[in-house]
């Protein structure tokens, strides 16, 4: 068996707010290119589809689907 003792020391830790699978102007990118409303909302530590954090963007949706519906 290998030993693996101090394998990780020399790594640096991930930045918990870089998203490893997209960059963070991608986003922006997509936004100025699609036609129709759009909003780009950024939330601060959120991955790359922010299912991490629902809960700071799930009303915005919601609200901003009933707009574009005429519900509001």
């Amino acid at each position: 068996m290998a030993n693996v003792a101090g394998v990780a020391d020399d790594k640096p830790a991930r930045d918990p707010r870089v998203d490893a699978a997209i960059s963070h102007w991608a986003p922006r990118f997509v936004a100025a290119e699609v036609s129709g409303p759009c909003v780009l909302s950024v939330i601060d530590g959120g991955n790359h589809v922010v299912n991490n954090l629902w809960y700071r963007y799930r009303d915005q949706t919601a609200d901003w689907m009933a707009r574009q519906l005429g519900a509001v």
